[in-house]
């Protein structure tokens, strides 16, 4: 039985072995089987659930064998918590679950009341929907960078622009990447000393584009 495969466990463990029910116990053996296949399974679910409530107990190591998606969301956890582990969260073009803005709304919520993490990283492919509540959830943080070029700057513009002229945002550096900006957009941009941006040229159409290939022959 599953008492006596556990036996010798440490006291934490067992309190955290009380979380599940007899009834949910038995329920996730219908659900697997009877197996050692099932007691791993069962194990990666009392880590992930321990993991969830303290990390501490893992001194700064998370369980292994979470996807990308698992560990986004243990991330985003400490984070909501204030976990003085997490000044830095960093997602990149492998690290999304796509589609990228069903993430934008977790994002948000983690930094509602956080102030320790002031490293930001978004290079996922965010769409200005995905942006918008991000970025007003960052408004009033102390940051030392927001790096979020690799998403849709140019049309996060509206959203982006009044936070920046605000005189209480205290952010540091802010990379906008390559960007396709407006003269009065860039002009406005290049009032803030903090954000670096490359203005990409405009968008050609396809008449434009074949007759500039016409006139190189």
């Amino acid at each position: 039985m599953l008492e006596d495969v556990l036996e010798g466990e440490s006291p934490i463990e067992e309190k955290y072995l009380h979380n599940f029910t007899p009834t949910e116990k038995r329920r996730f053996y219908r659900r697997v089987g009877r197996s050692i296949e099932a007691m791993a399974k069962y194990q990666a679910k009392l880590n992930q659930l321990m993991f969830e409530e303290s990390p501490a107990l893992f001194r700064n190591n998370d369980p292994s064998g979470f996807s990308s998606a698992e560990e986004i969301k243990y991330a985003l956890n400490r984070i909501e918590a204030n976990d003085p582990r997490e000044t830095t969260l960093d997602l990149g073009p492998g690290d999304e679950v796509y589609p990228p803005d069903r993430l934008a709304l977790d994002i948000a919520k983690a930094f509602r009341n956080n102030t320790l993490c002031r490293t930001i990283i978004l290079n996922m492919g965010l769409t200005a929907n995905g942006l918008a509540p991000i970025l007003r959830a960052l408004h009033h943080k102390d940051l030392f960078e927001l790096d979020i070029q690799g998403n849709e700057i140019s049309e996060s513009l509206p959203t982006l622009m009044p936070i920046l002229d605000d005189p209480n945002t205290a952010w540091g550096k802010v990379r906008l990447g390559k960007i396709r900006l407006e003269p009065e957009q860039k002009e406005a941009l290049e009032k803030h000393e903090n954000v670096s941006f490359t203005v990409l040229p405009p968008k050609q159409s396809i008449c434009q584009v074949v007759r500039n290939l016409f006139q190189r022959q």
